[in-house]
């Protein structure tokens, strides 16, 4: 006559049947003769269920463990990413790249040579300003460092999430291969089903314990990312006050260089509406011929070759009117255009004073 006992744990657990084929001379300890008795799958119930398996196997009675129903395995983890974790990408170069502060430090020049009472007061708060920023550069580089770091971290974890996720489909297979050959099948090879369960049980026990690490890690990282997110916001927001700083500090500065005499010119390289290059100039008095050359030498070096090939007879243009503009007195037009085709349009380089209240003036060298 042959018996079964099964042992099924409860619900979230790992879940586990004991089922003994015994013959009628077997004594069935009663942790295996009750149906559906649910208990704990830890170290000591696992101990109890060997050693009443062992205590009926020393009559000579068969037995095996089978799994009811697929083992529980979490699922794995992963980290959420794209190119940067910081919103909006890379904190150092929106510091670097401010508009209104390559703006201050184009005027600085001029700045510095403005009378001590009118100078003075702007230099000195310049440099609070320029101080500020090495301060939120330092932030930024740190926070744009662990960015990095964050990414480079999350990137290992999730190739480890891929193939735990693997590892992970190919043991619920092997689950349920089981199941079919031995919980499910009326003429189990019991030996076989006991090798098969050993392996099954040491398999889920280092998995789980390599899953359950993993997701530790990734709960770390996300705890970490979610603070340099929450400590980017607060630099972004230090940055849009000293911008607003900086651009407090310009207008102000604007207005004693203009009171003071102050010549602002830009050389630009477009084509159409689309401007390929540009060159600001910012110097108390006139601008002499060799200064409106040199600032047209520097708008053409930062040209590719492919339009300074489409500008050649534009800069061939601009020179003459800056030398025709120094022999003639100086005084031009706000705003000249050199075409590289006359009449035609198309490429074109300009030459354009950014106060419209004062002419561009061009002397003679001085």
């Amino acid at each position: 006559m042959l018996k079964f006992g099964r042992v099924q744990n409860v619900k979230g657990k790992i879940v586990i049947a004991v089922l003994a084929a015994v013959f009628s001379n077997c004594n069935i300890p009663n942790i295996l003769a009750n149906n559906n008795r649910e208990a704990s799958f830890d170290q000591n119930a696992y101990a109890s269920f060997l050693n009443a398996l062992n205590d009926i196997k020393k009559d000579g009675c068969e037995y095996f463990i089978v799994l009811d129903g697929l083992l529980d395995m979490p699922q794995v983890n992963a980290v959420p990413t794209s190119k940067q974790f910081i919103p909006g990408g890379p904190l150092v170069p929106g510091i670097v790249n401010n508009p209104n502060y390559l703006k201050g430090l184009a005027l600085k020049p001029a700045i510095e040579k403005l009378p001590e009472n009118l100078g003075g007061p702007l230099l000195k708060q310049w440099a609070g300003l320029e101080k500020t920023k090495e301060a939120l550069l330092i932030d930024a580089t740190k926070l744009d460092g662990l960015d990095e770091q964050y990414f480079a971290e999350a990137k290992i974890l999730n190739q480890q999430a891929a193939l735990l996720n693997k590892e992970r489909d190919e043991y619920l297979k092997a689950v349920e291969k089981y199941n079919k050959d031995c919980v499910n099948n009326p003429y189990p090879d019991i030996p076989s089903c006991n090798t098969e369960f050993n392996r099954l049980k040491e398999w889920h026990d280092d998995l789980l314990d390599r899953i359950t690490k993993h997701n530790k890690k990734v709960a770390e990282l996300q705890g970490k990312i979610d603070t340099l997110v929450r400590d980017a916001e607060k630099l972004k927001k230090e940055v849009q006050k000293w911008d607003a700083n900086l651009g407090s500090f310009i207008q102000v500065a604007e207005k004693t260089l203009a009171d003071a005499g102050m010549t602002r010119v830009r050389v630009q390289a477009q084509n159409g509406s689309l401007v390929w290059a540009s060159q600001p100039l910012n110097v108390l008095g006139y601008i002499t011929l060799n200064q409106g050359l040199r600032l047209l030498d520097t708008l053409w070096a930062g040209l590719t070759p492919a339009q300074q090939a489409n500008l050649d007879r534009a800069l061939a243009c601009a020179q003459r009117y800056m030398m025709n503009a120094a022999a003639g007195g100086g005084v031009g037009p706000s705003e000249q255009a050199c075409y590289n085709t006359p009449g035609q349009g198309g490429p074109r380089m300009i030459l354009l004073s950014l106060l419209a209240e004062r002419l561009s003036t061009l002397r003679q060298n001085e």
